[in-house]
C-alpha cells in the first residue's frame, strides 16, 4: 500500500518524488504517519491529486525499468529531518552575529581540536556544523589530517549527527539553493566514504578481497576506504589461500597502495602457501606484484626462487622473466640464485619468449644482478635485435632505450674483455633525453645549491645534470684533492691518484625498496657503472636531506659525507 505524508507540501515545479524514498527515509517528521492507509490518503487536498497520481504511476513501473536518475535517489538522500533543516530559509541564520563569529573561527582553525571544541558553543548549529564538516573534509583530502584522528573524538560524532550524515544526499534543489548543493557535493565523498567504511567492517574476508579487487579493476584509489579494507583484512583471523593472497598483492600493486601491516600478513601466509602450490599463474602474479610494489622480503623471495627451481619443468619462460625482474627491481640475490641461473635461466634464449621485449627484460635483469654473460650482451646489442625492438618507430620507446643503454654501458665497463657489438657512438640512442620526477628534481636542485657554496662559483669546477649516455642522469660531477680542496675539472686526469672524481646521485623515495632501507637494484647498477669509470660515488637519500632544509644544513651534510667518502678504500 502506498505510504504518504498526512500533509503534502505544495511541490516545486522541479520537484518529483518516488514512493520508495519513504521506505529508505531514516526518520520522519512529527506531522507524518508512515502507517497512513487509503482512507487517510483520500483526505489529501484536491489540488495535490496530480502529485499522488504521479507517485502511483511511478510505483507501477518495475524498479529496474525506472529512470536511472530516480534509482540513484534511493542511494543519495539525506535524512528527512536533516534535509528539512538545511532547506530552511538561511537569511535568519546568516543574520546572527554569533553564527558569523563561529564560522570565522572555523575557517581560521589550525587543528582538529580548534574546530571540534566549538561544538560545545551554545550557538553552534546546523549552519556552522556544515561549515565545520566541509573544512575537515578538505583537510582529509589534502592529507593534513587522517580520518582515524576524527574517529577517536566523540565530538566528531556529534558534529556528524548535526548535519544528518547518512548514505543519502540531497536529491534535486531549486536554483536558489544551488550553493547548498555545491557545498554538499564536496561533502558527499566524505559522507559516502564513512558509510562505506562502516559496511566494510561487517563483510566477510572473502567479500573484502572482492571489494579490493573491484577497486583495483576500476582504478578507484579511495585511500580511506583502502585503509579500512587493509586493516580489516590484516586483523581478520580467517584463513587465506594462495589465490586470495595473490589477489590482495595484485590489487595493492595496481593501486600503488602500500600498507605495512597487510603486506606483512600476506607475505607470512605466502611463506606457507607457496612451497605446496602448483598454480603457476598465481605464483607468477605474485612475482610481478612484489616487483611493482618494490617490496623486499628476502625470505619470501628465497622461497619463490626455490619454487621456480623445483618446478623448472613446468614453469613458463615469462614467469622466469617476472621473477628476474622482481629480483632486479629490489636488488636482491637469494642464496639459490646461482642455481636458478644455471638450471633455469641459462637454457633460455630469445626464441623461448613471446616477444623480443621479454628477452630484453631478462638480459637487463641479469645485468642489474651482475649475472650477465658475453652471449647475453651480444644477443641484445646486435643490429638485428635492435631493429626488432624498435622497428620503424618514429619515436623510440624510452623505457626500452634506457635498458639498452644500461646493458651497453655494463658491457663496455664491467665485463672485462668484451669485444662484441655495442651501440655506435653516433647513434641517436645515446642522446636520448632522460627525465626526472618532480621530487627528484627538487632534491637535486637543493643539493646543487649547497655544492655551489662549497665550490668556487666558476662553472669549471662543477657539472650538473649530466647525461651519462648510460641510461641515467648524473646530478653533479666535481673534483677534489685529498684535503677536499676543489680542483677545476679540465685540469684533472682520471688516472691521477692525487685527485678524486666525485659523482653525486640523489635517491628519491621511489628509488628505495619497501620493507627495508635498501636502494633499488637500478641505483646499485648506476653506482657500479660510475665506479667503473673512476668515480667515487656519493648517494644522497631523500630521507637524509630535504630541499626544505636550511642551506647551511645541506652544506654541512655534503661536506661531512665527502670527507667520509674520501676515507673509504676504493673497491677493486
Amino acid at each position: 500500500m502506498l505510504k504518504l505524508s498526512a500533509k503534502i507540501v505544495q511541490p516545486r515545479p522541479s520537484w518529483w518524488v518516488a514512493a520508495s524514498q519513504y521506505c529508505f527515509a531514516s526518520s520522519v517528521a512529527a506531522d507524518t504517519n508512515p502507517q497512513l492507509d487509503a482512507a487517510a490518503t483520500s483526505k489529501v487536498r484536491t489540488d495535490d491529486n496530480h502529485l499522488v497520481e504521479k507517485i502511483e504511476k511511478v510505483t507501477r513501473i518495475p524498479f529496474n525499468q525506472r529512470d536511472g536518475r530516480r534509482k540513484r535517489i534511493d542511494e543519495r538522500l539525506f535524512d528527512t529531518n536533516a534535509l528539512r533543516n538545511i532547506m530552511k530559509n538561511e537569511s535568519a541564520v546568516e543574520n546572527r552575529p554569533a553564527n558569523e563569529q563561529i564560522i570565522g573561527q572555523i575557517n581560521q582553525a589550525q587543528s582538529i581540536d580548534d574546530i571540534l571544541s566549538l561544538t560545545e558553543n551554545p550557538g553552534f548549529n546546523q549552519k556552522t556544523a556544515t561549515t565545520a564538516v566541509l573544512v575537515l573534509s578538505e583537510w582529509v583530502s589534502t592529507g593534513k589530517i587522517r580520518m582515524t584522528q576524527l574517529h577517536q573524538d566523540s565530538r566528531y560524532k556529534k558534529l556528524c549527527s548535526m548535519v544528518g550524515i547518512n548514505q543519502r544526499i540531497l536529491p534535486t534543489l531549486p536554483k536558489k539553493d544551488e550553493n547548498i548543493a555545491n557545498n554538499f557535493s564536496s561533502l558527499y565523498g566524505l559522507l559516502q566514504t564513512e558509510k562505506f567504511k562502516q559496511q566494510i567492517r561487517n563483510l566477510k574476508i572473502v567479500e573484502m578481497i572482492k571489494v579490493l579487487s573491484t577497486l583495483a579493476s576500476k582504478g578507484k584509489r579511495n585511500t580511506p576506504v583502502l585503509q579500512t579494507l587493509a586493516f580489516s583484512i590484516a586483523t581478520s583471523q580467517e584463513p587465506l589461500n594462495i589465490k586470495q593472497l595473490g589477489d590482495i598483492l595484485y590489487s595493492m600493486a595496481v593501486l600503488n597502495f602500500y600498507d605495512e601491516m597487510l603486506i606483512k600478513k600476506v607475505c607470512i601466509n605466502l611463506l606457507q602457501e607457496v612451497p605446496t602450490s602448483t598454480n603457476t599463474a598465481v605464483v607468477g602474479s605474485i612475482f610481478t606484484s612484489l616487483g611493482m610494489l618494490r617490496y623486499r622480503d628476502e625470505k619470501l623471495l628465497g622461497v619463490l626462487t626455490s619454487w621456480v627451481i623445483k618446478n623448472s619443468e613446468s614453469v613458463r619462460p615469462q614467469d622466469v622473466c617476472r621473477l628476474l625482474l622482481t629480483l632486479a627491481h629490489v636488488g636482491y640475490k637469494p642464496e639459490e640464485f646461482d642455481e636458478l641461473v644455471q638450471k633455469v635461466v641459462a637454457p633460455l634464449t630469445e626464441s623461448d619468449m613471446c616477444q623480443s621485449s621479454e628477452w630484453l627484460d631478462v638480459v637487463w635483469a641479469l645485468t642489474v644482478l651482475d649475472a650477465t654473460k658475453v652471449e647475453h650482451y651480444e644477443s641484445v646489442l646486435n643490429k638485428g635485435f635492435l631493429n626488432r625492438i624498435f622497428g620503424d618507430e618514429a619515436e623510440l620507446k624510452s623505457a626500452k632505450i634506457l635498458k639498452i643503454l644500461n646493458i651497453n654501458a655494463a658491457a663496455r665497463l664491467i665485463t672485462s674483455g668484451y669485444k662484441g657489438p655495442t651501440i655506435p657512438t653516433d647513434s641517436d640512442i645515446l642522446t636520448t633525453q632522460v627525465n626526472r620526477t618532480k621530487e627528484k628534481t627538487e632534491l637535486a636542485n637543493a643539493i646543487v645549491a649547497a655544492l655551489k657554496i662549497l665550490l668556487p662559483s666558476d662553472s669549471a669546477y662543477l657539472n650538473t645534470n649530466i647525461n651519462t649516455k648510460m641510461g641515467f642522469l648524473l646530478d653533479a660531477d666535481f673534483c677534489v684533492d685529498s684535503k677536499c680542496t676543489p680542483i677545476a675539472l679540465n685540469t684533472t686526469s682520471a688516472k691521477n691518484k692525487s685527485f678524486y672524481r666525485i659523482a653525486l646521485l640523489t635517491c628519491a623515495y621511489q628509488e628505495f625498496c619497501r620493507g627495508t632501507n635498501s636502494i633499488v637494484g637500478l641505483v646499485q647498477l648506476y653506482k657500479k657503472l660510475l665506479e667503473a669509470e673512476g668515480y667515487r660515488v656519493m648517494l644522497i637519500p631523500y630521507n637524509e636531506v630535504n630541499f626544505k632544509d636550511k642551506l647551511v644544513t645541506r652544506v654541512k651534510y655534503i661536506n661531512d659525507n665527502l670527507k667520509s667518502l674520501l676515507n673509504e678504500t676504493p673497491k677493486e
